[in-house]
Parts: C-alpha cells; structure tokens; sequence
C-alpha cells in the first residue's frame, strides 16, 4: 500500500504542480484584462469635442522680431465650466486718454496707451489721476518713437508688445475671435480686458460727433444687459456702460487701416 501511495505521489504531484502554476498564471492575466477594460472605459469618457481658442502667447521667444517675424500663435485649450454670475464688477482705476482735454494729436492717438495704463494700475493698486496719466502717456509715446519709430494706431499684437516692453509683463495675452462668454470668463477670473473697436459703431454720445474710427477701451464688468467699462475716449468713461450687442458689434482688431476698421478681427488683451 505504501509503494502504491509513492508511486501515485511520483506520477501525479508534476501534474499538480503545473495546474497550479497555471490557475495563478490565468488570475494575473484576468486582473490584467480588467485594468484594460477600465483604461478604455476612461478613455471612452474623455469629451469628444473640447473647445479650443486661438491664443497668441507673449513670452519673450515668442515676440516680434526686429526683421519683421510675426508672433507665433498657439492653439490653447480653454476650460469652458466657469459659472459666470449675472453681475458683476472690478474696482479698477480711471482717467481719460485727454487728461487736460485739449484733444491734440497726442491724445487722439493715445486710447492704446491709455488703456494699458489703466491695467497697469489696477495690477499696482495705485490710483489714477490726470496728472499720472500725463506723465505715464507722454513716456509710453516717447518710448514707442524711440524703440519703433511711432506710436499711432497699433493693433492687439502691437499693443500687448508694448504692454510687455515697457512695463515689463511677462504674462501677456492676445486671444481672438472671442465671445461675449469669452469676456465675461476673463472679467470673473479677475482680469480687466482691453478690446479694440470701430469707435464710431460704439455709438457713445460724449464722442466728439462722428467718433474716432479706432478706439481701444477697458471691459471691467457687466450685469444682465450689457458690458460695464473704463472707455478712456472720453471724461464721462468710468464705469460706463454699452449693451452687449452694441459692443460685441464693434469689437474689431486695427486690420491696418482705419477705413476698413469694420473687418478687423475680434480679439482681447488679458494682462496677468
């Protein structure tokens, strides 16, 4: 009996060994094929269409050269799951483009400039008065004459340059064909937005009759019906407010020429 229970251990044990190295073999690979299962299962779950907005990032490799090379404009996706309120406002400073209203050359040309320096105090979190914005209009003028030659009518790319060169913002976007959503996202995030327009489809009585056919301004809020604004065009600009239709309307980028202002591109400026 003993040698007949030695010979069934000597025959059978190599069997049994294998059908236990194969029943924790197959338990590895199930394990494995359900970790699969559920790595489709998250790739399945990504969102099919993401929305994307075209941004053009200022960051020093990626600026204008002085042999003419344009900025380089990258694809950067945006999260749209901001919940914008129905109102809202940024405490942010103002004085106008004509600071003593004389309305001379100088300041016809100056509502880029203005607007920058609106931004820029209200990152500094100084106030702004006529004397300040002088002084901060005269040396912007004086620096573009000396860095580019001149200071009139720049576009959004020109003027977030400027934003950069002078005051030194390292952190500085231009984003076009943009939304009203697209505003409001920036202004809640905590941004004041210059946008460029045809200033004449503003529509804004304090303009000297028939209004300036470029303008730049600053979006600081907005409510249920329309953008709040720091419009530096005229004394009566802070706070001032323009219906949305009316702004989304005249938002357009300086295509080159005045006359053909209507076919510039939607675009902001977001400083950070």
């Amino acid at each position: 009996m003993a040698l007949s229970l030695r010979k069934f251990l000597f025959l059978f044990t190599p069997f049994f060994i294998l059908l236990i190295a194969l029943i924790f073999y197959l338990s590895g690979f199930e394990v494995e094929f359900k970790q699969a299962q559920g790595e489709q299962r998250n790739i399945n779950y990504l969102p099919e269409n993401q929305e994307q907005t075209t941004v053009v990032d200022l960051e020093p490799e990626n600026l204008a050269l002085e042999g003419g090379d344009s900025l380089q404009e990258l694809e950067v996706s945006e999260s749209k799951d901001q919940e914008i309120p129905p109102d809202f406002l940024l405490e942010v400073p103002f004085a106008p483009q004509s600071p003593y209203a004389l309305w001379d050359e100088r300041d016809e040309e100056s509502c880029e400039e203005a607007s920058l320096v609106i931004v820029h105090y209200f990152w500094q979190k100084k106030d702004l008065n006529k004397e300040r914005m002088r002084e901060e209009l005269d040396r912007l003028i004086d620096f573009q004459m000396s860095r580019y030659g001149d200071y009139k009518d720049t576009d959004v790319k020109e003027t977030a340059k400027l934003a950069q060169d002078y005051y030194g913002y390292q952190n500085v976007e231009v984003v076009y064909d943009i939304t009203i959503d697209d505003l409001k996202e920036r202004i809640v995030a905590g941004y004041p937005v210059i946008v460029p327009a045809a200033g004449r489809l503003l529509g804004n009585p304090n303009f000297t009759s028939p209004g300036p056919l470029y303008h730049n301004l600053v979006l600081t809020g907005f409510n249920e019906s329309g953008f709040i604004t720091n419009d530096p065009g005229t004394r009566r600009g802070e706070n001032y407010f323009y219906p949305y239709h009316i702004l989304d309307n005249a938002i357009h980028d300086f295509p080159g020429s005045k006359e053909e202002i209507e076919r510039g591109r939607k675009a902001m400026i977001i400083v950070k």
